[in-house]
């Protein structure tokens, strides 16, 4: 198994706007055989948001999962 952690800079394009995001979060990998692994990460993206007039950071959570085959 792995714990790891995962973190990143990009842009969001919200309302015609570039907005600068900062992502981070976790996952954890189980190998459950020498060919075959299934992770989890789930990540935070923020970036700063001024749609109704009042700037604010804006916080969308992202769950992924998938499954790795090694050949």
């Amino acid at each position: 198994t792995n714990f790891y952690l995962v973190g990143g800079l990009g842009a969001t394009e919200f309302a015609d706007d570039n907005r600068l995001t900062v992502n981070f979060g976790m996952g954890y990998q189980v190998l459950l055989n020498d060919w075959l692994s299934l992770h989890v990460t789930v990540r935070e993206h923020v970036y700063k948001i001024d749609l109704l007039g009042e700037e604010k950071n804006s916080f969308n959570t992202e769950v992924a999962s998938g499954l790795s085959v090694f050949f």
